[in-house]
């Protein structure tokens, strides 16, 4: 964390769906003191995209969507 710059993190490791560990280290933000806990809310800022092109792109390879499909066809 120190080497990157980051100021705080909070972490949970699962094992098969067990969690096996979960904690908070370093502080919430530059300027402020409180220490990070794992129920510390953090800005992710654009972090969700990734995570919804992969879900996309399962559907996709299920056959259940299609990258050129218009979003409204499954949105209402």
């Amino acid at each position: 964390m120190v080497a990157r710059k980051v100021p705080g993190a909070s972490v949970a490791v699962l094992r098969h769906d067990t969690l096996v560990h979960l904690a908070g280290y370093g502080v919430a933000r530059l300027g402020n003191p409180a220490p990070v806990t794992p129920r510390t809310i953090f800005q992710i800022a654009s972090l969700t995209k990734p995570f919804t092109a992969m879900a996309v792109l399962l559907l996709v390879e299920e056959g259940k969507l299609k990258l050129d499909d218009p979003a409204s066809r499954h949105v209402a």
